[in-house]
């Protein structure tokens, strides 16, 4: 079973697509609209967990309690399902990276500048240093 399950994974495991990025932060908003869909298809149907059990067994149902409670699930389930601890990963380590002082908050207003000023390379969403072959010194 171990070397069938190596084998099986060394074949298909290595087999991922890398996705294109155009834009900056494309990711991290694409992350965004996932989460909010998420939580819009989870919005209706959450509050069904709490209505139906007391409804099939014959109690009174609580359509506050349910609205409530199901209002918060679907927040819970939107933001584990959708990404959203990537959306909290990403900010934090932008709001770290910028109160110590290591890159400024908007760091595609930075990379514009660098570009302008010959230091750095863009082309579509990736970024290069210029390199300056001065031959031998």
């Amino acid at each position: 079973g171990l070397i069938f399950g190596l084998i099986f994974g060394l074949i298909f495991g290595l087999r991922a697509e890398i996705k294109v990025r155009d834009q900056p932060n494309q990711g991290i908003w694409e992350t965004r609209n996932k989460m909010l869909i998420t939580m819009g298809l989870a919005l209706p149907l959450a509050p069904l967990m709490y209505i139906v059990p007391d409804w099939a067994v014959g109690e009174e149902v609580k359509l506050l309690e349910a609205l409530v409670s199901g209002g918060g699930m679907a927040v819970l389930i939107g933001f584990l399902a959708g990404g959203g601890d990537a959306l909290v990963q990403h900010f934090a380590l932008r709001f770290v990276l910028c109160r110590w002082g290591r890159m400024p908050w908007n760091y595609q207003d930075f990379l514009d500048y660098a570009s302008h000023q010959d230091i750095l390379k863009k082309g579509g969403a990736v970024i290069a240093f210029i390199t300056i072959y001065l031959g031998s010194i």
